[in-house]
């Protein structure tokens, strides 16, 4: 069985007011075979002085354009299993990054288990970075540029999810930990705002996910395409991990502003 799920909510923390959670929407991806229809997931997160009790969001689901807020219209998430998705085209590849990939986690922080076998598709992830940048000329906004520091953090993300087999923001693992405080509290990294987008599949080819494929798929969810599309990011990075244990695959794209 194949299944192709891209989550997508976006929330941000403030330092007043009540709570109202935004469910994602679904979206093929624009092919010329039949897409599974996705459920979307997307989160954006911003430090304030005073730690917040969880619950405490506000809508966000809204794309920048133009200096143009458009709200889409939010549905409840759902996933179909169609026929599977086809290899496709990818653009030339970005310039390796300055450093070497690495998985290395702070002390603190407790490893991920292996309880399925995996690889961290190197190449996918850094060329997301090509086809965001695209999107976001398209809608006249500024290029993110490549941070290594946050890599380690979405691959510890993605694995983390793999083994662990859920797939959610929060991370059970560290007390339920958000993307913020994985971010902040757990890696040590210096930020006043953060995003994610997260997406996983099962049951296709190692070949069928390719950055292009990917992006797509995210364009085409309001959570996702608000994060790709959000013109404070001045930061971005990814982590993908492939099981060949049933084809699992699981990627998080983080951006932020530093």
């Amino acid at each position: 069985m194949m299944k192709n799920k891209v989550l997508s909510l976006v929330l941000f923390l403030c330092t007043v007011g009540g709570a109202t959670a935004a469910s994602g929407t679904t979206a093929n991806a624009a092919t010329s075979t039949s897409m599974p229809k996705a459920s979307n997931q997307a989160i954006v997160q911003k430090q304030t002085k005073t730690p917040q009790k969880s619950g405490q969001l506000i809508n966000l689901f809204s794309r920048q354009k133009n200096n143009k807020v458009n709200t889409p219209v939010v549905k409840q998430p759902n996933s179909t299993d169609t026929a599977a998705a086809t290899p496709k085209t990818e653009a030339p590849k970005a310039d390796a990054p300055a450093t070497a990939p690495t998985t290395a986690v702070p002390s603190g922080v407790p490893t991920n288990p292996s309880n399925k076998s995996f690889k961290y598709m190197e190449a996918v992830e850094k060329d997301i970075l090509i086809y965001v940048n695209e999107e976001r000329a398209k809608a006249g906004l500024n290029p993110l540029t490549w941070e290594e520091q946050m890599r380690p953090i979405a691959r510890y993300k993605s694995n983390n999810m793999l083994q662990n087999n859920y797939f959610d923001h929060n991370t059970p693992s560290l007390n339920n930990a958000s993307p913020m405080d994985l971010a902040t509290k757990y890696f040590k990294y210096d930020t006043n705002s953060y995003g994610e987008n997260l997406f996983y599949s099962q049951g296709y080819a190692e070949s069928a996910t390719t950055a292009k494929y990917l992006v797509d798929q995210w364009m085409n969810s309001p959570g996702h395409r608000a994060n790709i599309l959000n013109g404070s990011w001045t930061k971005m990075s990814a982590g993908v991990v492939f099981s060949s244990e049933g084809n699992w695959v699981y990627a998080t794209q983080h951006f932020s502003t530093k």
